[in-house]
């Protein structure tokens, strides 16, 4: 059977609300639990706006062969008061309109992983900035790959335990043995980010809450 075609993606409707929300709370509150909610939806859920400029190669003898025909994308910058560029990524037409106004605007839909690559193939560029013109997160060159190669590690670290197969441990616990469920102490950051990454790839899985049992 011919293989079902995805619906195309309605870049007119592209929004991030827990991304949005999480920043103005980041705003309210710089603490360690809430720059984690940030860097998680950034990282594993959120997808981007990135202004670009699409035009078709231009046929000549000094362009390669494989390349006439094609479309060229360029990517926009935005240059820091100290002159240095970084990448743009909006979370939402609304972000994107305080940045380009109310011209048409041709986009393309971003992940981290694109920025990542982004950066690996420009070597000017020191970063990327989340809605510059708002509530604004900046992620430098070294904090980007920093992230990207904790989030290769920990995708690895999953695939591995996966293909190792399910382990599970019993326990008796006696009977009128008082239990208490709540929430946990100190997060387990990377059992959390493995287990947010395989539920990614399960769509029966909707919602994932993190309890403690004592």
């Amino acid at each position: 059977m011919p293989e079902a075609k995805k619906p195309a993606i309605d870049l007119q409707k592209i929004s991030n609300p827990q991304l949005v929300e999480a920043l103005a709370t980041l705003h309210k509150e710089n603490t360690p639990l809430n720059q984690g909610k940030v860097l998680d939806l950034v990282l594993h859920h959120a997808s981007f706006l990135a202004p670009v400029i699409l035009a078709p190669v231009p046929k000549g003898s000094n362009v390669p062969p494989q390349l006439q025909g094609k479309t060229a994308i360029q990517f926009q910058l935005i240059t820091t008061k100290d002159g240095r560029p970084f990448f743009p990524a909006f979370t939402d037409w609304t972000e994107l309109r305080k940045f380009c106004g109310p011209k048409q605007q041709q986009t393309l839909l971003l992940r981290f992983d694109d920025y990542v690559a982004m950066l690996q193939r420009n070597d000017k560029a020191h970063g990327f900035v989340i809605n510059p013109m708002g509530l604004s997160l900046t992620l430098d060159r070294g904090t980007v790959m920093s992230l990207f190669k904790k989030k290769q590690e920990v995708l690895q670290r999953a695939q591995a335990k996966a293909a190792q197969g399910p382990a599970f441990t019993e326990e008796t616990v006696e009977k009128d043995t008082q239990v208490m469920v709540g929430d946990p102490v100190q997060v387990p950051d990377g059992l959390l980010e493995a287990v947010c990454q395989l539920a990614a790839q399960r769509e029966d899985i909707r919602t994932l809450w993190l309890r403690q049992m004592v």
